[in-house]
């Protein structure tokens, strides 16, 4: 089974995001759009270290699957799967005071009404159902909202609504692995089925548009977005948080970089020499190119290519999100 879905993984719309964020102005819509994107994956990420924390033996957890029923998109946080039982997790990192009126939770400071998540989960709960039954699988599925955040406080919340709190999360955990038993090669096979059903990109996902003349040329900070300057002989510093890493490793990110946002262009000496904004010499170019990449010679058209079509995901996500 793919290893990135038991684990929290950010989404492709969100590295396209955090990349692009320094070499364009986003409107006020894409930033919106950014930070939802990035609260969901800290979300997960939380409540992703308190499964590990908890080491679970009895539960099998998957994270991030988005899937089609009918013609209808439903995505689901997590997935806890037991012998006899799906957990769906509806996961909310939020912080601050709240309290509960006919079911509708709104901020103690704004009096503002939040997105309604227990209807985002009856929802989802519904289509999770409907895509068992057509899997032929026949098990039982309860649903909860997750709240992992310790600054999160929720006032006057009713016994009735699917709700775990902040105190109760460990606790909760805990029991459905206590009331679970082993799992054996079905429910990895249950797993594999799900994760194969997973849609990559949703029908209603919203990207900003680029185009390569028109983003910023140089070489940004994947820890704050600050911009990197030359501190010796073999590495950047960061001018924002003064982080500081090797040469070969920040050119490597911008070739990364290039690849993912212009996968048709070609990666050149040249073209680098230019996306980087000049930071680095074409005879350092041409020699990380030629250790790390796969050259194909063409005289003045060579260009390069990573030697795993994956390896620039993994370099970008191992130093945007440390994955």
């Amino acid at each position: 089974m793919n290893h990135t879905f038991i684990e929290p993984v950010a989404p492709s719309s969100l590295l396209l995001y955090e990349l692009l964020k320094h070499r364009i102005e986003l409107s006020p819509k894409e930033k919106n759009r950014y930070e939802r994107l990035m609260k969901g994956y800290i979300s997960e990420r939380t409540f992703g270290k308190i499964l590990d924390e908890k080491q679970l033996t009895n539960v099998l957890p998957l994270f991030g699957l988005l899937f089609e029923v009918g013609e209808t998109e439903c995505q689901i946080d997590s997935v806890l799967l037991t012998n006899d039982m799906i957990f769906l997790i509806e996961i909310k990192n939020m912080s601050g005071d709240y309290y509960v009126q006919n079911d509708k939770i709104y901020s103690l400071q704004t009096k503002n009404e939040i997105r309604d998540p227990f209807a985002q989960l009856e929802r989802a709960t519904f289509l999770c159902k409907s895509l068992l039954k057509s899997m032929g699988v026949e098990i039982e599925v309860r649903s909860y909202v997750v709240f992992p955040n310790d600054e999160f406080m929720l006032y006057e919340a009713p016994l009735h609504l699917p709700m775990v709190m902040p105190t109760q999360v460990k606790r909760f955990l805990r029991k459905i692995n206590a009331n679970a038993g082993r799992l054996d090669e079905r429910h990895e096979k249950l797993a594999q089925q799900l994760v194969s059903l997973h849609k990559e990109k949703s029908f209603y996902e919203r990207v900003p548009s680029y185009e390569l003349d028109a983003l910023r040329r140089g070489v940004f900070c994947w820890k704050c977005g600050g911009e990197f300057v030359k501190s010796n002989r073999f590495s950047f510093c960061c001018e924002n948080c003064r982080a500081q890493f090797h040469m070969k490793d920040v050119l490597l990110h911008v070739i990364a970089e290039f690849h993912f946002l212009f996968p048709e262009e070609k990666i050149t000496v040249k073209s680098m020499f230019d996306w980087c904004g000049e930071s680095f010499s074409k005879n350092f170019i041409r020699r990380i190119l030629n250790d790390h990449l796969r050259k194909k010679p063409n005289g003045r058209h060579t260009h390069y290519s990573f030697h795993d079509p994956k390896e620039h995901i993994k370099i970008l996500y191992r130093h945007c999100f440390n994955e």
